[in-house]
């Protein structure tokens, strides 16, 4: 069993990947090939002032940059309630005070949206920032609570350019996906290159990109308990560390 993976999510220009940095903290050698980037969008849809809002919601950090790259007002005064640390982190950083935060171990939308229940008033006016390919069930589970969302697409999740002679020298190595659409794009770059991943792992975060990885031939598909980086790089180490001790 190799003791290197390929990293698959979008790579900053001149940035070490935080994630990769993860792998490599416990001992994996971790090479990184993007097969998506992340795209802003402009919208047409008419944002509403600061003072017509009771609250954000951010679900990602990249949901936080790429909202500030589409405003112009500061929106900074506006309560936000965040998917986990991470994304808690970068809205603090922007200026945001966070009053919500999924908890511990149950940082993803469900998590967040237990903790909402538990908060919202009916009729507060919500402003939810996120990617293009953001599954809905956030959005609609809100408005059953008799509060006021406008949901807007900041950015988008597209597929790039894959090296094939790259990938091809690597392709049995384990994969390491962090969005449904990093495994959409493996998919269409094997099917392209006439291989099934059928001796391939694949170790994924969160649920909706585990269930999208089940649907692609993987020999084993590998979740990290919790949705953070460091739970996911835990678990490519002792997973790997198992496997090469038999």
């Amino acid at each position: 069993m190799s003791r290197a993976v390929i990293v698959t999510r979008g790579k900053k220009e001149g940035e070490k990947d935080n994630l990769v940095q993860a792998i490599e903290q416990v001992g994996i050698a971790a090479c990184h090939f993007p097969l998506v980037e992340l795209q802003r969008l402009h919208t047409e849809q008419r944002l509403p002032n600061p003072t017509e809002i009771d609250r954000i919601i951010f679900t990602s950090a990249n949901a936080v940059s790429f909202f500030l790259q589409q405003v112009e007002l500061d929106y900074t005064a506006v309560k936000v309630a965040a998917v986990g640390k991470k994304t808690s982190r970068a809205a603090e950083q922007a200026g945001f005070t966070v009053d919500i935060v999924a908890s511990v171990g149950n940082e993803n939308a469900e998590g967040l949206l237990e903790v909402l229940r538990k908060k919202l008033l009916p009729g507060e006016r919500i402003l939810f920032p996120k990617s293009k390919q953001a599954r809905l069930m956030l959005e609609q589970e809100l408005q059953r609570f008799a509060v006021h969302v406008q949901a807007v697409s900041v950015y988008e999740t597209v597929a790039t350019h894959a090296e094939m002679d790259v990938w091809r020298q690597h392709v049995h190595h384990p994969v390491v996906f962090t969005s449904p659409s990093a495994v959409s794009a493996y998919e269409q770059m094997m099917s392209h290159m006439k291989i099934i991943p059928a001796k391939t792992i694949a170790f994924v975060i969160g649920p909706v990109t585990e269930q999208r990885a089940l649907r692609t031939g993987f020999s084993k598909v590998i979740a990290a308990p919790q949705a953070t980086f460091e739970s996911l790089a835990t678990t490519i180490c002792t997973y790997l560390n198992r496997e090469g001790s038999q």
